[in-house]
């Protein structure tokens, strides 16, 4: 079943809001609001939850962490630091000190890099065009994208329509 888009065009905040809430009450979930500003009430319309791009930080982390430890063991197969006469690589947490400094800085680096990249595959980026957008929403209007099927673009069209929009645009 293909689906189609629908594009509402508010002028003012309220009734773009309150458009937004019907059609999430409705069961319309795949929205996007286009806001001139930032504005807080659209997160609790659109309920989102936690973004999961904090695992893929976590995820560099260890890696990084891992990978220091790893990195430090295998080169002191070839180049021994013996340490306070410790075997090397060894688990006891005492005879690690020549490992800390690399673990340390491939966690921050594997984790920074594991960071923009959690950023960009939640955010769709880079995004090459964009289906829908009128440049009113950078000035002073607001906008919904819908995206649903066929047998329910009346329904939503309706309810744009019923809450004041401007324009309501089939794309």
């Amino acid at each position: 079943m293909s689906s189609r888009l629908l594009l509402g065009v508010y002028p003012h905040f309220d009734e773009f809001l309150e458009a937004t809430r019907k059609l999430r009450k409705e069961g319309f979930r795949d929205l996007v609001l286009f806001s001139p500003t930032a504005r807080h009430e659209l997160e609790e319309v659109l309920e989102e939850g936690p973004s999961v791009v904090r695992w893929f930080v976590l995820v560099g982390a260890l890696l990084g962490c891992l990978s220091g430890y790893v990195m430090t063991v295998w080169m002191n197969q070839d180049w021994p630091i013996i340490v306070g006469g410790k075997p090397i690589g060894d688990w006891d947490l005492s005879g690690t000190q020549p490992y800390v400094v690399p673990m340390f800085e491939l966690t921050i680096l594997l984790g920074s890099i594991f960071n923009l990249v959690g950023l960009f595959v939640n955010a769709r980026l880079p995004r090459i065009r964009v289906e829908a957008y009128d440049p009113r929403f950078s000035d002073d209007h607001f906008g919904i994208q819908v995206r649903t099927s066929e047998d329910k673009i009346a329904a939503a069209e309706a309810i744009l329509s019923k809450n004041g929009a401007k324009e309501v645009k089939r794309v």
